[in-house]
C-alpha cells in the first residue's frame, strides 16, 4: 500500500470543518503524499506598537472583522477551556510562551471564520438537512478508533448545536471552493509523472511479512501459576504442529485472536505495527517455520510467516497515479482556498489589538 494518504489541515479551532473538508463532499479522496505539509491559515498580525499598552477590561475588543467583534471576556472563555486541556502536557517553561501563542491562534480563528461566515452568506450558499446528516456520518467514522462523538464534542469545547453549526459552514466552505475550483485544470500526466519523479522516496514501502499465529490469551489477573499452564498450553500446540498438524484447524480450535476466523491470518504488516516481540520474532523466522513461543502483553503466540516481500519502491502504476492525481487536485483546491482567504482579507476590515491578554 502506498502510504500517501492523510488528512487536509484547515485552521487550527476549526477541526471540525478540517474533518469535513477531508471527507470532502465530492467523490474525490483528498490524499496527503507522506511528509507533505499544508502550512495554517493565518490571520492579520498585529501591527507594533511604540508604547506598552493598557491592560484589557473584560468588555474590550481584541479583535475586530468588518464591525464583527471578539471581546476580551470571549478570548478568555475559549482559551481558558483550551488551556484546561493541554496544560497537564506541556513542560513548565514553555506555559506561557504555549498560553501566548493559544490566544493569538484562537484570534486567528475568529478571523477566518468570520471572514467565511460573512462570504458564505453574501453568497447564499444554502445546505439541505441530508447534507448535514450525512456530513455528521463522516464526522463520527473520522474520529480516532474507541472516541465517542460525546468525547470529540468535550474537549472541542463544543455543543451539538455548535457541532452543526461548524458542520454546516463546512459545507458551505466546501461548496464554495468547489465552485471557484472547478474552473483549475484537472492534473496532466506530465504533472504526475514529474510529481513522482521529484517525490518517489515517498512511494518507498518498507519490508512487510504476512503471518498467521495462534494466540493463548493471558488475563490481568493470572497468577504465576495460571501463566506456566497457558505456557504449557502454547507449546503443547506447536508442538503438534511440528508433527504435522494443520494449522488452520487448531487456530480455529485453540486460538484466543478474533484472526481464528481466518485460521490466525493476520495478513501484511511493516515494522512499528505490533508489539515487539512478536515483531521481532516474524520478522526474524524463516518463511513456513513454527517458531519458538512468543510472550507479549497479550499471552503467548505460536507464529509462523507465510510471506515475505523485501523493501521497494512503488511503481508508477494505475494506484499510484489514482493517488497522486487525487493528493494534486486537492493541493489545487486548497490552493483555491488560500486565494479566496487572500481576496477577502485583502477587502475586509480587519483590526487586532496590540496585545490580547
Amino acid at each position: 500500500m502506498i502510504r500517501i494518504m492523510g488528512i487536509w489541515k484547515g485552521w487550527a479551532v476549526l477541526a471540525v470543518l478540517a474533518l469535513l473538508y477531508a471527507c470532502g463532499s465530492s467523490s474525490e479522496e483528498p490524499v496527503r503524499i507522506k511528509g507533505v505539509e499544508t502550512p495554517p491559515v493565518q490571520g492579520a498580525p498585529p501591527g507594533p506598537s511604540a508604547t506598552p499598552p493598557a491592560p484589557l477590561k473584560p468588555g474590550d475588543i481584541v479583535a475586530s472583522v468588518d464591525g464583527t467583534n471578539l471581546t476580551k471576556e470571549a478570548l478568555d472563555r475559549e482559551w481558558s477551556q483550551k488551556m484546561k486541556e493541554i496544560q497537564a502536557k506541556v513542560p513548565k517553561d514553555k506555559i506561557n510562551q504555549v498560553s501566548a501563542n493559544l490566544r493569538r491562534s484562537l484570534v486567528d480563528d475568529f478571523i477566518v471564520r468570520t471572514l467565511l461566515t460573512n462570504e458564505v452568506n453574501r453568497r447564499r450558499i444554502t445546505v439541505t438537512e441530508e447534507e448535514v446528516n450525512a456530513a455528521m456520518e463522516r464526522v463520527k467514522e473520522g474520529l480516532p478508533r474507541g472516541m465517542t462523538m460525546e468525547e470529540m464534542m468535550r474537549k472541542a469545547g463544543l455543543t451539538p448545536a455548535k457541532l452543526r453549526e461548524e458542520i454546516v459552514l463546512g459545507i458551505k466552505v466546501n461548496k464554495m471552493v468547489a465552485a471557484e475550483g472547478s474552473r483549475k485544470p484537472a492534473p496532466t500526466p506530465k504533472e504526475i509523472a514529474e510529481f513522482y519523479r521529484k517525490n518517489k522516496e515517498r512511494f518507498k514501502i518498507s519490508e512487510t511479512v504476512r503471518v498467521r499465529h495462534i494466540l493463548v490469551g493471558v488475563e490481568k489477573g493470572d497468577n504465576a501459576e495460571v501463566k506456566a499452564q497457558k505456557r504449557q498450553k502454547a507449546e503443547n500446540i506447536r508442538r503438534q504442529l511440528l508433527e504435522g498438524a494443520d494449522f488452520d484447524k487448531l487456530a480455529r480450535l485453540y486460538s484466543d485472536c478474533p484472526s481464528k476466523a481466518d485460521g490466525g491470518d493476520l495478513g501484511y504488516f511493516s515494522r512499528g505495527q505490533m508489539v515487539k516481540p512478536f515483531e521481532d520474532a516474524a520478522f526474524r523466522q524463516a518463511k513456513r517455520e513454527i517458531g519458538p513461543v512468543v510472550e507479549t502483553p497479550y499471552g503467548y503466540h505460536i507464529i509462523q510467516v507465510l510471506e515475505k516481500k523485501p523493501p521497494r519502491t512503488h511503481p508508477l502504476d494505475d494506484e499510484a497515479k489514482a493517488r497522486i492525481t487525487a493528493f494534486l487536485k486537492e493541493q489545487k483546491r486548497y490552493e483555491t482556498f488560500e486565494e479566496i482567504m487572500d481576496r477577502l482579507k485583502a477587502k475586509a476590515r480587519i483590526t487586532v489589538a496590540d496585545r490580547l491578554e
